[in-house]
């Protein structure tokens, strides 16, 4: 696993046994955050949860909550209950933890199939009734003692006191956090405190894992690289906004500013993704088969036989002007739907912006021709 870095920060887990701690001192003395007991078995309540979860909240610091499991006596439904009736007493900023360390000598009548069972069944209920990601809190010896498997897809909370990188075990290759020592000491608490590492204030906070799906993407009517649908919202890899010429810079991590406004995207596979809505000023959603078409065009000037009329647009260095034209030049027409019209018997595909459907200009009627004016074009017919 990986060791600890100066990018990692600084966290401590406490319980009753801390009966008085100085959380603005605590939270002064460069603490990130904390996890806190709340509760053990199928009863047990810690009589401080309460107090240290208002307290450390009003110094600023993100708290967590911790169960302590006794899966050698009572089931996981009844111990999650326990916990989530302590959860729902307070509000919380971090992933809720079930702490796996029991019974630490070897119960025969404990096999580690039954404790992989035990603990994800109690991971499930947590999760559905929180909607957050659970972490697992244990170390290396007991899932040896144990031969513990299967629970690698959980973020985990290891418990390894050394200066050195912990080993890989049980399919894990990289801790969420690493509870490193049990004996630090941090301003606000008196005696020793357990102290951890974490990857990161994100990484604590239990967001649920993001599902990513393609989705065929077109911009301004072109075909683009497919987007993503994260989580039910649609991105498109950050080079849209070269097309919609829109001001930008990368900052790193997947933020980008954009127009002058810092903007999250998503990282998937090397690449970052922006929702869909902030790649241009009034861009939309025109549905395609199978995906979505992101419009915004610029306006131009556009006349009728010399006489103003509404703005047309360009797309893709062609100016489309609105299908009432078609009346101003009498050609015949009808409608036929999604921006598809017959016009004088053939089939012409237009382009729906701002609710209207555009068409290209040559197709207004025969013989048009078009001469340029200040801003824009004067389409006119003999």
């Amino acid at each position: 696993m990986q060791g600890r870095c100066n990018a990692d920060i600084t966290g401590i887990d406490v319980s009753s046994y801390q009966q008085q701690v100085d959380w603005a001192e605590v939270s002064a003395s460069g603490v990130a955050f904390a996890y806190i007991k709340a509760t053990e078995g199928q009863r047990t309540q810690d009589s401080m949860f309460q107090t240290h979860v208002t307290n450390a909240r009003a110094a600023g610091i993100p708290v967590g909550a911790y169960h302590y499991a006794h899966p050698e006596y009572n089931t996981a439904a009844d111990e999650a209950n326990n916990f989530l009736a302590a959860l729902n007493s307070v509000t919380t900023d971090l992933a809720p933890v079930l702490d796996l360390e029991s019974p630490p000598q070897k119960n025969s009548a404990l096999s580690g199939d039954y404790l992989a069972d035990w603990a994800r069944t109690f991971i499930n209920l947590i999760a559905e009734a929180t909607g957050k990601r659970v972490l697992l809190y244990t170390g290396k010896w007991y899932f040896d003692m144990y031969q513990i498997s299967g629970l690698s897809d959980i973020p985990l909370w290891l418990s390894y006191y050394s200066s050195s990188a912990p080993p890989d075990f049980a399919g894990w290759t990289q801790w969420t956090m690493w509870q490193y020592t049990d004996s630090g000491a941090v301003n606000g608490i008196s005696g020793n405190v357990d102290m951890n590492a974490a990857v990161s204030l994100d990484a604590l906070r239990g967001n649920p894992t993001p599902t990513y799906a393609a989705i065929k993407v077109q911009i301004n009517g072109q075909p683009w690289t497919d987007g993503l649908v994260v989580n039910d919202e649609t991105y498109v890899v950050w080079t849209a906004l070269q097309a919609f010429n829109t001001p930008h810079a990368y900052k790193g991590n997947g933020v980008m500013t954009i127009d002058g406004v810092d903007v999250q995207g998503v990282v998937y596979r090397g690449d970052t993704y922006l929702l869909w809505s902030t790649l241009a000023k009034n861009v939309e959603a025109v549905a395609i088969d199978g995906g979505w078409n992101f419009v915004s065009y610029q306006a131009i000037k556009v006349q009728l036989n010399g006489k103003p009329w509404m703005d047309g647009i360009v797309v893709n260095n062609e100016t489309y002007v609105v299908w009432t034209a078609l009346q101003e030049f009498q050609t015949p027409f009808t409608y036929k739907g999604n921006g598809l019209m017959n016009i004088s018997g053939v089939d012409v595909q237009g382009v729906v912006y701002h609710g209207d459907t555009y068409i290209i200009w040559t197709s207004l009627a025969e013989k048009v021709q078009a001469v340029p004016i200040s801003d824009g074009w004067n389409f006119i017919t003999a």
